[in-house]
């Protein structure tokens, strides 16, 4: 029933120091292909709209898929 979503761009992600082998959540930007999902999530079952905070040259500065 999701017709709105609004994208921040951003995603809290468990990140890993290798230097001080401590796991630590950072706010990091999301990829192409995590918008293209988070968009894809309105109008699944009704029409539905999803709005983005940032620019599309933005969108297409960054990754293309998320680096495991």
């Amino acid at each position: 029933g999701v017709r709105v979503v609004i994208d921040p761009g951003q995603d809290i992600e468990l990140v890993f120091d290798q230097k001080y082998k401590v796991s630590s959540m950072k706010l990091q930007d999301i990829s192409q292909s995590s918008a293209k999902q988070r968009a894809g999530r309105s109008g699944r079952t009704a029409p539905g709209h999803c709005f983005r905070l940032y620019s599309e040259q933005n969108f297409k500065i960054r990754k293309t898929n998320k680096v495991p």
